[in-house]
């Protein structure tokens, strides 16, 4: 395993590639601005900017206006990284 890249980035810079909650990420807004610590990380496609997961922290973070946030870069070929992907699928058949 490697060093963790752990770097401010500007949120501007960040892309987001799902949507968030806007409930959850109000309680985030809640949690950081009453306790001013940003605990964890958002995971982030080091080239591109790309937001693997954190989407309702990136949320957060631009409610609150922060200019950079702390980001977990990694490597799209980095032994440390797995990507997967769960679909929830209704039916397409009619109930009987």
């Amino acid at each position: 395993m490697h060093a963790p890249n752990i770097r401010l980035v500007e949120t501007s810079r960040l892309l987001p590639t799902e949507e968030h909650y806007p409930d959850r990420a109000e309680r985030l807004v809640r949690d950081i601005a009453s306790c001013g610590v940003w605990t964890t990380p958002i995971l982030v496609l080091d080239q591109h900017y790309i937001v693997l997961d954190g989407h309702h922290r990136l949320q957060a973070s631009r409610t609150l206006r922060l200019d950079r946030i702390p980001c977990l870069l990694v490597a799209a070929g980095s032994p440390d990284l797995s990507l997967s992907c769960w679909r929830v699928v209704a039916s397409s058949y009619p109930d009987e």
